[in-house]
């Protein structure tokens, strides 16, 4: 299609861009995302050298689950509009910088007007591929991930020492998705009915007197207001991906030896100022199985651990102060339930066979109940192999003392 399809509010952002790079308007082709966690999508190839992403937001009738879609979507125009800004501010104050942050797409153009949107480059055509949802990734990949989600916590900590307003002011316009008073009406139902679930199957399947199921039961007393106090901001907070799984990651691999080079996160919606022990734990439990873990757990804490440490060295931060390994121990027993309680309730949808795109009603017509009822029917047809690993982890953050 030509970009006469794309909204109008887009035809300038667009139209600047293609001129810097010496491209003619009837040489742009678009193509639309038919599925888009939020807002709209496009894939425009600008001549044969330029291709970019845009994601926007169209007005709608401005019903609640429109409501929640503005707040996703503020969120993450702030994280390319302001947080990475900063970001990339902070790196350029150094001197001989060799190694840069590359687990972001370049943002080349972000608006916040009647038609918010965001204009990146488009990874998949610089060879980066999505990730196998439905397999564990293997360990290869997972320290790729993991040290490049530590030097993304880095540039957190570094902005906050550097420029400590321009981090308070950034951080100040993230909204929260999930845990706050105005959500519970919404994702306070599904949560509450997702770890609900959660314990029904842990009593079904495990001995009525198994510490897990005791752990896990206390664990879920006043769930939702243990969570928003875990959601709040701390000392060592960062600004954290808030859905960091197989689906938000994308790779690079070597065309040689077929190994994983690189690693992008995408769809920054649910970022929030919170522990960075969140991301860290969420891939930890949702995205390698439990005999991974069991082998390599030391190991792979290490080396997320070690690449936030030498991003920030990098940065002439010092990280013993910034994030010293006792504070790095202390987040680690504290925050990990958080992650814990992300991945039981995510876990039924990210199993399912189909995506969230397929089941919800076509046509932009979603409400809240629709999103409900969906959400619940994922939980009653749960996969073997879902429960099985819902278990393990469970079992598996019990072990830890996580939820100690």
């Amino acid at each position: 299609m030509s970009w006469q399809c794309l909204p109008t509010a887009l035809w300038d952002p667009l139209f600047a861009i293609i001129e810097e790079k010496n491209v003619k308007k009837d040489a742009v082709r678009v193509r639309k995302i038919e599925q888009s966690n939020v807002g709209s999508a496009f894939v425009v190839q600008a001549g044969d050298e330029c291709s970019l992403f845009i994601k926007c937001l169209l007005p709608s009738d401005g019903d609640d689950f429109q409501s929640m879609e503005e707040i996703y979507f503020g969120n993450e125009v702030v994280f390319y509009g302001e947080i990475m800004r900063d970001f990339l501010r902070v790196e350029n104050e150094v001197d001989g910088l060799e190694r840069r942050l590359t687990s972001v797409p370049k943002c080349l153009d972000v608006g916040n007007g009647s038609v918010p949107f965001i204009v990146m480059d488009n990874l998949v055509s610089r060879g980066y591929k999505g990730l196998d949802v439905k397999r564990p990734l293997s360990v290869e990949c997972v320290r790729l991930v993991l040290q490049q989600l530590g030097r993304f916590h880095a540039m957190s900590f570094a902005l906050k020492h550097r420029r400590p307003e321009a981090f308070r002011r950034a951080t100040n316009k993230l909204r929260e998705t999930v845990f706050a008073s105005s959500m519970f009406p919404t994702y306070g139902k599904l949560f509450l009915h997702a770890i609900h679930d959660a314990l029904k199957l842990a009593k079904q399947s495990l001995p009525s007197d198994s510490v897990y199921v005791s752990k896990l039961a206390l664990f879920t007393l006043n769930i939702f207001d243990l969570m928003s106090d875990l959601a709040l901001a701390n000392p060592y907070s960062v600004i954290t991906h808030g859905d960091l799984w197989s689906n938000n990651i994308l790779c690079k691999y070597d065309e040689e030896t077929g190994f994983p080079e690189d690693a992008a996160f995408v769809d920054f919606q649910g970022c929030r100022h919170a522990s960075p022990i969140h991301d860290l734990m969420f891939i930890m439990l949702l995205a390698i199985d439990k005999s991974t873990r069991d082998e390599f757990r030391e190991d792979l804490l290490k080396c997320y651990y070690s690449a936030l440490s030498e991003k920030l060295e990098d940065l002439g931060c010092d990280s013993q102060e910034l994030f010293p390994p006792k504070a790095f121990d202390a987040e680690l027993g504290k925050q990990s339930r958080f992650s814990l309680a992300m991945a039981l309730v995510g876990l039924p949808l990210y199993m399912n066979n189909r995506s969230m795109g397929e089941n919800t009603p076509a046509g932009g017509d979603e409400t809240v109940d629709d999103l409900v009822e969906f959400v619940q029917g994922i939980s009653a047809r749960k996969t073997t192999k879902c429960k099985h690993k819902m278990l393990e982890i469970i079992m598996d953050c019990v072990d830890q003392g996580y939820l100690d």
